[in-house]
């Protein structure tokens, strides 16, 4: 490959550095949407079915979702847009047989179709192989030799997350010991430190590192590795996976939306430009148009999980300038309104 002169690579710095500039927000923060593909969804399947906690509608929806992201060539993208790819279409896969799809149904004889044609379950990687192991689609034969022997040395998570990420720390820690359990191969005191690393890091909302992927692989373990379902920890962790449902979300905003219409009624003879302001937006919401970008910020936090909807933006507070609105289907996307406006917007908070 011939070298790439300098005077190119700085170009393409300053070009990305100046895109950046201009999508910061006044408060100093960046806002965007979320654009994975159906990963979060598939991996939720898979883990609820295996713990026995999969509700019949939710399962529903979720695989009717699943459904529409399958390419014309029975893949799945790993990302909104993407070209098929071999992981996410095994993932999938899993996750429509764990919604109840029979195996014989054309969706799933097209997406297996792609998997064998791109080089099998085989050719997947080992944090594939592992969910489809849990899904009952592969032999945990067939999983890969992951060593279980570190996992006994005295505070090996304190050890390996002083200088990893917590990625690689679930990588080298938990996913061995999945394995190993599958295999019928875990060692006892290994198990108990991998119960002791999980039960140490769970945030108290129930979630691991407040990834829903990270959570996933959690409980997986923790019911390999013998936690009754009563367990506490489990419990929570299940608790945590709802509220990461866009349709928990839109409830919400929709009880929000019906506060934030009363608050208007009250603010609408307001006399200075701040209260006319906020009864302009009231009247834009009261028809319809839409609804503050704060309410649905605050209630967003992933990828939209066990739900047909599409998009959710996600922030820690409201952009100046910016809505969600619903679209025809029910979906809520962001809109950005003009530069004036946005300006304008500015002047009023």
């Amino acid at each position: 490959m011939p070298a790439i002169p300098i005077d190119e690579i700085d170009k393409s710095i300053e070009k990305a550095q100046q895109y950046l500039r201009g999508e910061q927000l006044p408060d100093g923060a960046w806002h965007g949407n979320c654009l994975a593909g159906p990963d979060a969804t598939s991996e939720v399947l898979i883990a609820l079915r295996f713990l026995g906690a999969l509700d019949p509608s939710d399962a529903s929806k979720a695989k009717a979702w699943l459904l529409a992201q399958q390419l014309p060539d029975g893949s799945f993208a790993a990302y909104e847009g993407g070209t098929g790819s071999i992981d996410e279409t095994c993932i999938t896969y899993a996750a429509l047989l764990s919604a109840g799809i029979d195996t014989h149904e054309p969706p799933a004889e097209k997406a297996y179709a792609y998997i064998q044609a791109h080089g099998g379950f085989a050719a997947s990687t080992s944090y594939t192989k592992v969910l489809l192991s849990v899904a009952g689609i592969l032999a945990p034969g067939a999983l890969p030799n992951m060593p279980i022997k570190p996992l006994l040395v005295p505070g090996i998570g304190r050890i390996i997350g002083s200088r990893f990420t917590p990625a690689y720390t679930i990588l080298s820690m938990v996913l061995p010991a999945i394995v190993n359990a599958l295999r019928k191969t875990s060692l006892t005191i290994a198990n108990r430190n991998v119960i002791r690393y999980l039960t140490e890091h769970q945030n108290p909302t129930g979630n691991l590192f407040g990834v829903v992927n990270m959570t996933v692989m959690m409980l997986i373990a923790f019911k390999l590795l013998d936690l009754p379902p009563s367990d506490e920890r489990i419990q929570r962790a299940l608790g945590d996976l709802k509220q990461w449902r866009i349709e928990t979300q839109l409830h919400a905003l929709q009880q929000q939306r019906m506060e934030h219409r009363s608050d208007c009624r009250r603010s609408s003879r307001g006399t200075n430009s701040r209260e006319r302001s906020r009864s302009y937006e009231c009247r834009q919401i009261s028809a319809g148009r839409a609804i503050p970008t704060g309410i649905a910020a605050r209630l967003a936090k992933s990828r939209l999980v066990l739900a047909p909807h599409r998009r959710m933006a996600f922030r820690g507070q409201e952009p100046a300038g910016s809505r969600l609105r619903f679209d025809e289907r029910g979906s809520v996307g962001t809109r950005r309104p003009s530069a004036a406006r946005a300006r304008n917007a500015t002047s009023h908070r």
